[in-house]
């Protein structure tokens, strides 16, 4: 299995990826500053981009499986149309899971 996250740089982003790496899952991670994830693992690929670049979510969807996004979770009252924007990824290339964390 190979996981598209969006959002690992965050607090909720970067337990979720260790724990990903932890199970031996491999992933692969859009992030706008590389230095920020300060992690480098065997079964980790980074793309350093800003998140919603057609070009860059396309290559880093090439072979996933299912895109995990925890982008904004802590801020929804204030980007609730983040979701819709973030949704739109499905029509650059079909993956079978899209699975979105919000803290409520």
């Amino acid at each position: 299995m190979k996981i598209l996250l969006l959002g690992a740089t965050d607090r909720t982003g970067r337990e979720v990826l260790r724990q990903i790496l932890d199970a031996g899952i491999w992933v692969n991670v859009v992030v706008r500053k590389q230095r920020k994830l300060k992690l480098i693992h065997s079964t980790l690929i980074v793309f350093e981009s800003e998140v919603l670049d057609p070009e860059v979510l396309r290559n880093a969807m090439q072979g996933c499986d299912a895109v995990l996004s925890t982008l904004n979770i802590s801020r929804y009252s204030d980007f609730p149309w983040s979701s819709l924007r973030t949704l739109r990824l499905s029509y650059l290339t079909p993956f079978k899971r899209f699975l979105r964390l919000r803290l409520t």
